[in-house]
């Protein structure tokens, strides 16, 4: 009953625009008799009847594209010629002729089925005035473009086998059409289409896509079995470390050699000199003695000093190269202390 009011209330938008067919719904059924087995629940005849009103309500105010996809809602919620009728007014005044046409086309078949000469009347005239219109697109495929598992589709849905070739009523405006193939480039083209055009679009063959790279081999080894890792070199055993203490152990030997042998050259001289003196006192004529005597000193002195740094010297090299890391990681103690025998000398201790 609300369904048919509602599109009673349509009328009037036949009265203001004659060329408009707009129908409500038959009568309802008698009371007490047994009700139409439609399928139908009440919550999708509610939804259907509130999304018609909203529709009506879009089309009064002449927004025709909030309106349409309101009513094709509606039919699709609850099928009724009257709403096919709305349907294709809707589409027709929103100047989409191929889908006011197909709207037309079931709403006619629909109102012969039930009985409604009237109805089918209205959308046959429809009909006959939209044809002419019409544009069409047909979609070609060559034998050679026909590869297997070829998918075609325009906007988004697919066409079956049987379109192609055969002239499709499209709206006018912008369309797509897109090839598919499973081992192919996708191709895809958009044509503008005008009322009352006839459009033809051939498939190209479409391209062999980029085989992709083959997997990498991956070599496991069987059970049982290790894989060999490579064994880093053991280290070396002569270090930086060790090779500056014996660079520097060998120049410290050489300098405490050179001292003693200076000192025991001057000593040599100091022996010579003092055998011309006697307890130490030198007579007149001997004083070449005593300037021989003064420089052995001097020079004894200068050769302690060398010895004494060889000494120092040959003391690091030998703690550069005891004290270096060994192959196991650990390092050496070593202590050296003066020597308490003797007039010279070191004492070295420690562990290796």
């Amino acid at each position: 009953m609300m369904r048919r009011l509602a599109a009673a209330s349509l009328l009037g938008w036949l009265l203001l625009k004659p060329t408009v067919a707009l129908a409500a719904d038959p009568a309802p059924p008698t009371p007490g008799a047994a009700p139409a087995a439609t399928g139908v629940s009440p919550d999708q005849r509610a939804r259907a009847q509130e999304l018609f009103e909203k529709a009506y309500a879009d089309a009064q105010n002449g927004d025709f594209a909030a309106a349409c996809p309101k009513f094709r809602a509606s039919q699709d919620a609850d099928p009724k010629t009257s709403t096919l009728l709305n349907l294709g007014n809707c589409y027709e005044q929103n100047k989409q002729l191929a889908s006011a046409w197909g709207a037309f086309k079931e709403a006619s078949v629909r109102a012969a089925a039930a009985g409604r000469a009237d109805w089918a009347k209205m959308a046959d005239e429809h009909i006959a005035v939209l044809e002419p219109k019409l544009a069409h697109v047909s979609v070609v495929v060559s034998k050679e473009a026909d590869v297997p598992g070829l998918s075609l589709t325009r906007d988004g849905a697919k066409l079956s086998p049987g379109e192609r070739g055969v002239p499709i009523p499209v709206d006018a405006g912008a369309h797509e059409l897109t090839a598919t193939a499973e081992g192919k480039i996708t191709w895809s083209t958009k044509i503008q289409i005008v009322d009352a055009q006839d459009a033809k679009v051939a498939v190209p063959v479409l391209q062999d896509a980029p085989r992709p790279p083959p997997p990498p081999v991956v070599v496991v080894p069987p059970p049982g079995s290790e894989i060999a890792k490579p064994v880093a070199p053991p280290p070396s055993y002569w270090t930086t470390w060790r090779l500056v203490g014996v660079g520097a152990g060998g120049a410290g030997v050489v300098t405490m050699a050179v001292g003693t042998v200076v000192g025991v050259v001057a000593k040599s001289h100091y022996d010579a000199a003092s055998k011309q003196c006697t307890n130490h006192v030198c007579p007149a004529t001997a004083a070449t003695a005593v300037k021989d005597a003064n420089s052995a000193i001097s020079t004894a002195g200068v050769a302690t000093g060398v010895f004494i740094g060889g000494a120092v010297l040959t003391a690091a090299g030998a703690a550069l190269f005891f004290l270096a890391p060994t192959l196991d990681g650990k390092t050496g103690q070593l202590q050296i202390a003066p020597s308490v025998v003797g007039v010279h000398g070191l004492t070295a201790r420690g562990t290796f």
